[in-house]
């Protein structure tokens, strides 16, 4: 199983994510999380079940949610470049994505 780290802007998504289900009804923002990483699991045993997106980028869908996890596959770990929500700006992220 890969390692796995954040960008600390994709730590903010998924903070604000937290956020945003536990002000709606029924405060879903713990199984949000729980999700997330569950998301991310998978994807550590999996790296390429993301379907490929931009550049290196691929992306994995949140099951049960509105939200999508852009992340960069490395040979020696999961960069998670974004936890992104339905509704923002489609490419808010992009100036994340490492040169080279």
């Amino acid at each position: 199983m890969l390692p796995f780290a954040f960008d600390p802007g994709a730590l903010q998504d998924a903070r604000a994510g937290v956020r945003h289900y536990n002000r709606k009804p029924p405060r879903r923002g713990r199984e949000f999380q729980i999700a997330v990483k569950s998301t991310i699991g998978e994807l550590r045993k999996y790296p390429k079940l993301g379907v490929p997106h931009i550049a290196r980028i691929r992306k994995g869908i949140v099951p049960d949610f509105a939200a999508t996890l852009f992340y960069i596959d490395y040979p020696d770990r999961i960069w998670i470049v974004a936890v992104s929500l339905a509704g923002r700006s489609p490419d808010y992220w992009l100036d994340r994505i490492p040169s080279g």
